[in-house]
């Protein structure tokens, strides 16, 4: 059973009973940007949420893409005022990141963080460049997905690999989001003994709230008495929304009460319009865009489907199975951390729409079975990923790190 009322304890309660440092422990975080996904909630959870009273965090970030949605609103409601380096960002720029990495170097020399903790692939090249130079005593490095396959030609996965076993000379310590991902990445960069798993953690106590689909309904503009089946994430090829669309069409033929939208935004929002369009399905396939209120969503829908070539640890998955909201998704990256078939979700062949289109109609056929996998999945999530688990992590992480590098 779901504790409820632990899930519900203030943080500075649930850590009171751990002993202080003698100091605080000064932590510069650096991310690309916080454009919507789980890494900006995830360095934001941190940033606000450890104990005040023995860290002391600088976040800093560059800015969020035109085509991305922008968590600044999340910064503001959490108190968290980042520094921004505008140079800073996704695309790679020798000019910029060189820029990038002076500033940051300039700044560390300045204050002299015990800590460099460096989040997502490029914050991660240009933060540990800097951290190295600047003489931190420990840098660490979170991978949240990774580029190594399903993004770029075989010759730039090369190259990134290469890279990325480089700065791991510079690195105290690597990061890995599920036991899955651990064994992906130490296959590519050959640093095993550096990597720890700590999972992601949220405030799941908002999927907890009552209940209400027509309220949730209304609220997203979608029509009452329908199967919606619905996607959430970044419109970018890796996601391979292509195969959702699919899926849709399928079902569409053969399900009149069937709808399906598209939650986010991205590069390949216009791509995807299109290819609904000429399948003449612009009445079934919805695009939503952002939504700020991501609960409203779980509320409104009967299901998810993840259909991404590769993942870390899928935030959207994490945020349906809360919610009670069943899941088909390919056994990519962390999935298959999250999910176990016929447990917690539903896994499908990612090479075979026609497999995706079955798992779906099993669950919206069989009232007893959702109702199974939605119970399964809200009990695995709240016993791993809620929030206060995660910065008990991470806090004997740092502190321990530290004592060792201070030789206590």
């Amino acid at each position: 059973m779901l504790d409820k009322e632990r899930l519900r304890q203030p943080l500075n309660e649930q850590f009171s009973q751990a002993a202080k440092p003698s100091h605080k422990i000064k932590i510069f975080r650096v991310i690309a940007r916080l454009n919507i996904g789980g890494p900006a909630i995830h360095v934001l959870n941190l940033s606000s949420g450890l104990d005040s009273d023995r860290f002391e965090t600088v976040l800093i970030t560059g800015r969020v893409g035109p085509s991305e949605g922008d968590m600044s609103y999340l910064a503001e409601a959490l108190g968290v005022t980042p520094v921004v380096f505008p140079e800073l960002g996704r695309e790679i720029s020798i000019i910029r990141d060189v820029k990038s990495i002076f500033k940051l170097w300039r700044m560390i020399r300045r204050h002299r963080p015990d800590i460099v903790h460096t989040h997502t692939a490029k914050a991660g090249t240009v933060g540990r460049i800097a951290a190295a130079l600047a003489g931190v005593p420990i840098v660490i490095h979170t991978f949240h997905g990774h580029v190594f396959h399903s993004y770029f030609s075989p010759l730039k996965s090369w190259c990134f690999m290469a890279i990325e076993r480089g700065l791991t000379l510079l690195t105290t310590r690597i990061i890995t989001i599920s036991p899955h991902q651990r064994e992906e990445i130490a296959a590519c960069i050959y640093a095993k003994r550096k990597i720890e798993v700590i999972r992601l953690g949220f405030d799941l106590s908002k999927f907890l709230r009552p209940f209400d689909k027509e309220a949730a309904l209304k609220r997203l503009g979608l029509p009452s008495g329908k199967e919606i089946i619905g996607c959430v994430g970044r419109l970018t090829a890796v996601k391979n929304l292509a195969l959702f669309v699919e899926v849709a069409e399928t079902l569409s033929q053969r399900r009149e009460d069937a709808l399906f939208v598209i939650v986010g935004d991205g590069s390949e929002r216009e791509m995807l319009q299109n290819m609904v369009r000429d399948k003449g399905l612009q009445d079934r396939v919805l695009f939503l865009g952002w939504q700020t209120e991501i609960e409203t969503v779980y509320k409104a829908i009967d299901l998810l489907v993840l259909t991404s070539k590769n993942e870390g640890t899928p935030v959207a998955v994490i945020e349906a199975m809360a919610s009670g909201c069943p899941v088909v998704a390919a056994p990519v990256g962390g999935v298959v951390d999250l999910i176990e078939h016929g447990v917690t979700g539903f896994l499908a062949d990612i090479e075979d729409s026609g497999d995706f289109v079955k798992k779906v109609e099993q669950i919206l056929e069989r009232p007893e079975l959702r109702q199974r996998l939605a119970e399964g999945a809200r009990e695995f999530v709240f016993s791993r990923y809620d929030l206060s688990r995660l910065l008990r992590d991470m806090s004997r992480l740092y502190i321990g790190l530290v004592s060792a590098a201070k030789g206590f």
